[in-house]
């Protein structure tokens, strides 16, 4: 059974446009070059799997120093564990590679195929994050802003740009792994007709920055989620509660939009951050694996 990949053609995008996460938030933040950086595996002329490779940060979809490479791929059921899986991979990590400025890659293994996969490439495990998710978020309370903070939903423009950047800077600058707030891709990614700018919350404390909640509404046919991206709070004020008002806010905000229901990902290690959406009302709904492997 020999494998052949190729770069996407038009023809192949209605079947692997989901692969190819060609709809979703990472193809905003990092369009696919589907010539230079995306690969289908065909076995015996049939479509067996897709992947792709995107220069993303795994910290934030605000960030991105060009330092890593974020790989994935997918196989159908039938064309599993015969090689077309191992073609994927093996072309992901060349282009990786090849990709000036990065040094690592790092990619999501959610099955038991792809855990033995990954490992034979040298992939390692990095962290476990949880797929959390709320049912009845018209349910969730009023929030309680601490004393002289505020949300701001009403920046545009440059002037929210300034601030976004400012938010993450402050309030992810001691994350493993965090360079700075990339300002192209914040301007990108707000300036996106699917970005609802009122929907980026900003807190304030008297004119500084000092916390952010990023969401984002998800239309599936008839049915609308929501989902909270990036939630974090400067290191100045924590522990006064502004996580848990603007965790509040953003999701009473998803459901007057309509979402039936509100989704986010957390690293399984962040206790204070699983105590908070679990007192919330989030549930664990899946487990996924975050797999490293250094480029240098």
């Amino acid at each position: 059974m020999r494998v052949a990949l190729r770069a996407p053609r038009d023809e192949d995008l209605p079947q692997l446009g989901g692969q190819l996460a060609l709809d979703r938030l990472v193809e905003v933040v990092a369009p696919l070059d589907l010539a230079r950086d995306a690969r289908v595996a065909e076995v015996d002329g049939q479509l067996a799997g897709s992947c792709w490779v995107r220069v993303v940060s795994s910290v934030t979809v605000f960030s991105a120093d060009g330092t890593e490479a974020y790989c994935a791929g997918q196989v159908t059921p039938g064309h599993r564990r015969k090689g077309a899986g191992s073609a994927l991979l093996a072309w992901a990590v060349q282009r990786a590679r090849a990709t000036p400025g990065v040094c690592e890659a790092f990619t999501i293994a959610s099955t038991s195929d792809a855990l033995p996969l990954v490992a034979s490439f040298g992939f390692r495990h990095a962290k476990t994050v949880y797929l959390m998710t709320h049912h009845a978020p018209a349910t969730v309370p009023r929030p309680v802003w601490p004393e002289g903070m505020r949300p701001v939903a009403s920046l545009r423009g440059a002037e929210l740009e300034d601030a976004v950047v400012a938010a993450c800077d402050r309030a992810l600058d001691d994350r493993p792994g965090y360079r700075g707030a990339n300002r192209a891709r914040v301007a990108r990614l707000l300036a996106h007709p699917g970005t609802d700018p009122a929907l980026c919350i900003v807190a304030m404390r008297d004119d500084e920055v000092v916390g952010l909640n990023y969401c984002r509404l998800d239309r599936q046919g008839a049915a609308t989620q929501g989902w909270v991206e990036d939630l974090g709070v400067a290191r100045t004020v924590r522990g006064a509660g502004l996580g848990r008002a603007l965790l509040r806010h953003g999701i009473r905000e998803l459901a007057r939009r309509g979402a039936s229901a509100v989704l986010l990902g957390v690293d399984a290690a962040n206790t204070p951050a699983l105590r908070l959406y679990e007192r919330t009302g989030f549930t664990r709904s899946e487990e996924v694996s975050q797999h490293r492997l250094a480029l240098g």
